[in-house]
């Protein structure tokens, strides 16, 4: 077999997964307004708030009352048709008022 270079290894590993969404957080009193970008090969999204899984949806936006007073945290991964979850996105943060 061929030696292979660290560089087409970095690369293999990284299209094992699909790509990260990026995620935007608002706030409106105690309901936080969270969406996210498209991934072409995504069949579903993976909502986790506070590095805990929540919610699986095929859209690209979901509401929650965090209700007020305590900073609450969120990421989002895609998941594309043979199950393969991304690695996480950006994590926003915020606290309902």
């Amino acid at each position: 077999p061929k030696p292979s270079s660290a560089a087409s290894d970095v690369y293999k590993r990284q299209s094992l997964y699909p790509p990260s969404p990026t995620l935007s957080l608002s706030i409106d009193g105690s309901l936080a307004n969270l969406t996210w970008t498209s991934v072409s090969t995504a069949e579903s999204y993976r909502l986790y708030q506070d590095d805990v899984f929540i919610i699986e949806l095929a859209v690209l936006n979901h509401t929650l009352d965090i209700g007020t007073g305590s900073n609450t945290c969120f990421k989002v991964t895609s998941v594309n048709s043979i199950g393969t979850e991304s690695l996480v996105s950006n994590e926003e943060c915020g606290e309902g008022s």
